[in-house]
């Protein structure tokens, strides 16, 4: 499962600059998050492990381009004696807020209706 979706984050950074250069910024995010949408709900029908890791390995494909997109940014906005704490800010800020993810999902599937057999 880890190796379906490392590919997909992997193909993914190799296409990343030619999506930047072929999609306008906005398009790119407003389509990851469309994408993103499309993909959570088919992880909600699909039950075939093979078909979860693809799933996840297309949601993987999109996010470097997007990473790149408001990394670069973030880079370009900040001034350059600042550049190490806004990093540092912007990493402790992400890694701060990852763990509710899965545990909110895990409450969802203890806590949740149970699918039939």
């Amino acid at each position: 499962m880890l190796a379906i979706v490392g590919v997909g984050g992997m193909f993914g950074a190799l296409a990343a600059a030619a999506i930047r250069r072929a999609i306008t910024p906005r398009w790119i995010i407003v389509a990851e998050e469309w994408l993103l949408l499309v993909l959570v709900l088919a992880l909600l029908l699909v039950r075939n492990p093979l078909l979860i890791g693809l799933l996840i390995a297309a949601a993987e494909f999109v996010t470097p381009a997007v990473n790149s997109l408001v990394a670069g940014a973030r880079v370009a906005a900040t001034p350059d004696h600042l550049q190490g704490r806004v990093q540092a800010a912007a990493t402790m800020s992400t890694a701060s807020l990852a763990w509710p993810g899965p545990l909110a999902v895990s409450l969802c599937f203890q806590t949740g209706p149970r699918p039939p057999s």
